[in-house]
């Protein structure tokens, strides 16, 4: 019964090609604007491939991981709006090599600056890829494309905390309802405080000395 799902960014702020265990890569990018820049934080940043298309880059993990989501953004500055990506596919591959085609968005309309739209990956679509490929086959106008503020998001129904004491002594991420787990040991506490983050509907939180006794419940 899930209403939502939390889409939990996987590409971290990136500040060289290979950040916290994620690569960014492409074939001909213009110096100074590599594909890296694409997920870093300055507003000037993208990633601007030499003239021509199509043109791609990808982005690796050190696992493979399941895409729900992705983030499309305009870079910020008078000029950019003709550049922004117009048709385009995201593609998954688990050896860099034979790619699947996930997503596919023709004719989109025009960005604005700086702006930055999300995109679903329908459910039938989604499995875990090492690789993720953003290929680009036309631009708003002309054969220039940039691209800024790109992220893909792993589907995550939200995040329970568990406190003891005011001690934080649990974190856990809620990925399917009707989840069971066991909770900390060795901590002596007076009371135990639980602390929902999600995008989905809470029915019900229950807790019970143990897992017979929470099936009764």
């Amino acid at each position: 019964y899930p209403i939502s799902k939390v889409q939990d960014p996987q590409i971290p702020v990136m500040t060289a090609a290979v950040t916290s265990g994620v690569t960014m890569d492409s074939p001909s990018p213009v110096a100074g604007f590599e594909p890296w820049r694409a997920s870093s934080a300055p507003d000037g940043d993208a990633w601007v491939p030499s003239s021509g298309l199509p043109k791609f880059f990808t982005t690796k993990f050190s696992a493979a991981k399941v895409i729900s989501s992705y983030q499309v953004g305009c870079p910020a500055s008078p000029a950019s709006p003709v550049v922004a990506p117009k048709t385009w596919t995201l593609e998954g591959s688990n050896d860099g090599v034979n790619y699947t085609v996930l997503d596919t968005r023709t004719n989109q309309p025009g960005f604005s600056s700086g702006e930055t739209r999300i995109y679903a990956i329908t459910a039938s679509s989604q499995a875990a890829y090492l690789y993720y490929k953003f290929n680009v086959t036309a631009a708003q106008s002309g054969t220039q494309v940039g691209l800024h503020d790109f992220q893909l998001r792993q589907p995550k129904l939200g995040i329970v905390r568990v406190y003891a004491n005011d001690k934080l002594v649990m974190t856990r991420e809620l990925i399917s309802s009707g989840e069971q787990w066991r909770m900390p040991s060795g901590f002596k506490a007076d009371f135990w405080q639980f602390e929902v983050e999600s995008g989905v509907e809470i029915r019900s939180l229950q807790a019970a000395s143990s897992a017979k006794e929470l099936e009764t419940v």
